[in-house]
């Protein structure tokens, strides 16, 4: 009987959490090791450039589908801003080592809807790395250098997965 309380009290409390803002992808200093440090300020905002730069650093985007006929024997057109589309929001920030030997970078989008978020992150070089999470509209990657710093980042930002 204790254990069926637990279990409903438990996912009553899970419930009322609030929804997860790329703002609280900021990992607290109590979460790092000693020795892992945050290089910058996080980026967080909508500029397009900064939001197509992050967007990239999931993966490889697709050619753009619509070539004229008289570039069949050229390489296909480099994507621009577009690659921003339908994103609301990104963040970026940096950690590394006091000694310097590791360099890690948070990447995190925003999509309009979490549904938008689970078709991105499913069609992303990430989808299944053990470095990525999403959290209804948001997708972010953990990527870096191995060590105990990126595990300790990598173990909060999957800790906010719901």
């Amino acid at each position: 009987m204790k254990f069926a309380v637990s279990v409903v009290l438990f996912f009553a409390l899970a419930a009322q959490r609030p929804p997860v803002v790329l703002s609280d992808l900021t990992v607290p200093h109590d979460r790092l090791p000693e020795t892992c440090i945050p290089l910058s300020t996080p980026w967080l905002g909508t500029q397009p450039s900064q939001l197509a730069s992050i967007r990239r650093s999931f993966g490889p985007v697709s050619p753009m589908p619509d070539r004229s006929s008289n570039d069949v024997g050229s390489p296909p057109p480099t994507r621009g801003l577009d690659v921003a589309d339908g994103i609301d929001a990104g963040y970026e920030a940096t950690y590394g080592t006091s000694a310097g030997k590791a360099l890690l970078r948070v990447y995190a989008l925003r999509f309009r809807s979490a549904g938008e978020a689970k078709t991105f992150w499913g069609n992303s070089r990430v989808f299944r790395s053990p470095n990525s999470a999403v959290m209804g509209p948001i997708v972010a990657y953990v990527a870096g250098d191995k060590g105990e710093c990126r595990d300790a980042v990598v173990a909060y930002v999957k800790s906010l997965e719901r």
